[in-house]
């Protein structure tokens, strides 16, 4: 019994071994036969033939496959739009290299112009190196040349953003949801510092609309596209006559296109006309002329207030600043001097004239509030100049809030909250150089002035809400040029945290502008080469980066809101016998 058992056991050994041979012989005849294994070529192909029958790859449905270089072409790079999978559109756009400025980080470029895909990536260098300028965190002056060897002794030397050690930031946050907040170096060894390079792909949930992106490729963008696609414009033919925007005020030429709005959709604008008079332009709700002009005599046009049933203005003639009150069918319902009917002579006299007058006109349901700058006699201390707040009621009465203000008062502004009126100026000497609210309640910001009627800042706009204001203005304090500032003002008496909107070492910006937008607001500036907009949210703190817009606007003019919350100013450029209105849609 055991052995048959045994002997079972042998025979089938032995078949299975004959079995594993024959299978090995037949593999390896069939090795011989096909040669030496295909490895498909992939490593810097994502798509086409992989060499060996198979494929590295399929492209999305709007690529197509570069059979030589095996690269994904984007089908509709160079159509000038950025589409899905773009960064960049046309490809001249494209960045041709990348350098964020910072030495401790690594700037590095990827995909191509071509393939309209360029992305910048900044990276905090780690490796200690001497003579790259940098010095990394965990780094000393022992493998680092470039460290510090006197870190913590309190003196900033060499090598160092910091000392002593304390006083290195641990974080950073710049508030610009479009911008990496990275802190590069460490505060052991005294080289902590900030660095803050700019976003630059389109993506969803970041927060960030960048300027090339669009709803269709960034969920933060709104639904009607970029700022840029959300600016219209409409025109006024005001022809045989054109719009003069300067006058022969030495401190005040610019002349002001003034767009005041209703709550039913429609609006005004004055403007000074070539024949010598004051014109206020009816508009309807889609901003085209509504009637005929209204006009009046006037020199100069400085104020609008839009009405119902008629318009307030801001008038000057001659050495007399008037305000009037017009009817529904543009005639005058009241004419009021409210300086210049003196001959100059006595110690109290106001007037206007060569020296700046640049005014506003305001509105708070009850009354109006004129602000502007005149010329005084002072008596014995000789003529002066400043500006005044004057009051109008409803049926025309003038009184005085302050005879003398800012001085010298080189521009002004003016908004009103539901607690009162805001007036805002620029002073070179009086109280002290700088932007002031309110006369002397407010000092919003130290500029520089030189007490001879000239100053290196540049006023902007205020805009109010609820019962504070918030403020933009041309600073040039601790700036290698004017940079454009914005700031908060809480009720009359507290101001907020300042922030920069430009650090443009090499331009001095103009024609600075603030609306209020959305949730927050809408600032507005020149290069002197293009106009630049830029979307904040409630604290000032930037929603993007700078877009040009396909616009103009003044140093006078104002920025204000049209019923349905979109932003919006008149001026004239190009064809002077042509109003324009532009608007940038208020839109999700």
């Amino acid at each position: 019994m055991s052995i048959e058992l045994g002997l079972g056991r042998a025979r089938l050994a032995s078949r299975w071994s004959l079995a594993f041979w024959l299978l090995a012989a037949v593999a390896c005849n069939d090795c011989q036969r096909s040669g030496p294994v295909c490895k498909p070529q992939c490593a810097d192909r994502s798509c086409g033939d992989d060499g060996c029958g198979g494929s590295c790859g399929d492209c999305n449905a709007i690529q197509s496959c570069d059979p030589g270089s095996g690269v994904c072409r984007n089908l509709q790079c160079g159509d000038g739009g950025l589409d899905d999978g773009e960064t960049c559109d046309p490809p001249a756009s494209c960045p041709a290299a990348c350098d964020d400025g910072d030495v401790c980080t690594s700037d590095a470029l990827t995909g191509s112009a071509d393939n309209c895909d360029v992305r910048c990536a900044a990276t905090p260098l780690t490796a200690c190196a001497g003579g790259d300028g940098c010095c990394p965190a965990g780094c000393s002056n022992a493998d680092d040349s470039d460290c510090s060897p006197d870190c913590g002794d309190g003196d900033l030397d060499s090598g160092e953003t910091c000392d002593p050690p304390a006083s290195c930031p641990q974080s950073c946050e710049d508030n610009n949801l479009c911008t990496e907040n990275q802190l590069i170096g460490s505060a052991a060894n005294c080289s902590a510092r900030c660095n803050f390079p700019a976003l630059t792909v389109c993506v969803g949930g970041d927060g960030c609309c960048l300027p090339q992106c669009t709803h269709a490729n960034d969920a933060d963008c709104p639904a009607c596209g970029g700022l840029a696609e959300r600016v219209s414009i409409t025109e006024i033919d005001v022809a045989p006559l054109t719009v003069q925007q300067y006058c022969s005020a030495y401190q005040s030429p610019y002349q002001p296109v003034i767009l005041s709005t209703l709550a039913s959709g429609e609006a005004q604008i004055a403007w000074q006309g070539s024949d010598g008079n004051a014109h206020v332009t009816p508009l309807n709700a889609v901003l085209t002329r509504k009637a005929a002009d209204w006009t009046v005599v006037a020199d100069e046009v400085r104020g609008l207030v839009a009405h119902d049933d008629g318009a307030g203005l801001l008038l000057a003639r001659g050495e007399q600043m008037h305000m009037l009150r017009l009817d529904a069918a543009g005639a005058v319902r009241f004419d009021v001097t409210l300086v210049g009917d003196n001959d100059h002579t006595q110690a109290g006299d106001r007037w206007i004239d060569s020296w700046g007058h640049y005014g506003r006109l305001d509105w708070d349901g009850n009354q109006y509030v004129a602000y502007f700058g005149i010329t005084g006699n002072h008596g014995v201390q000789g003529n002066h100049q400043g500006d005044t707040l004057r009051m109008i009621d409803a049926a025309g009465n003038a009184s005085v809030y302050w005879d003398w203000g800012c001085s010298h008062s080189l521009d002004v502004r003016l908004a009103h909250t539901t607690v009162g009126f805001g007036p805002l100026c620029l002073s070179d000497c009086y109280p002290v150089s700088g932007v002031h609210f309110h006369h002397n309640r407010l000092k919003v910001a130290d500029e520089p002035g030189y007490c001879n009627g000239t100053s290196d800042a540049r006023l902007g706009s205020i805009v109010a809400g609820g019962d504070g204001y918030a403020v933009v203005w041309g600073g040039k304090t601790g700036r290698a040029s004017v940079d454009v500032a914005f700031n908060t003002i809480s009720g009359t008496t507290t101001l907020g945290r300042q922030v920069w909107l430009t650090s443009t070492d090499a331009v001095n910006e103009s024609a600075i502008h603030l609306a209020r937008y959305r949730s927050g607001f809408l600032a507005l500036w020149s290069t002197g080469s293009e106009l630049l907009a830029l979307e904040l949210d409630a604290t000032g703190s930037p929603l993007g980066t700078p877009v040009a817009i396909a616009a103009s606007i003044g140093e006078q003019e104002d920025v204000v809101n049209l019923a349905s919350g979109d932003a919006a100013w008149a001026y004239s450029w190009g064809d002077a016998s042509k109003l324009k209105v532009v608007r940038i849609a208020d839109c999700e």
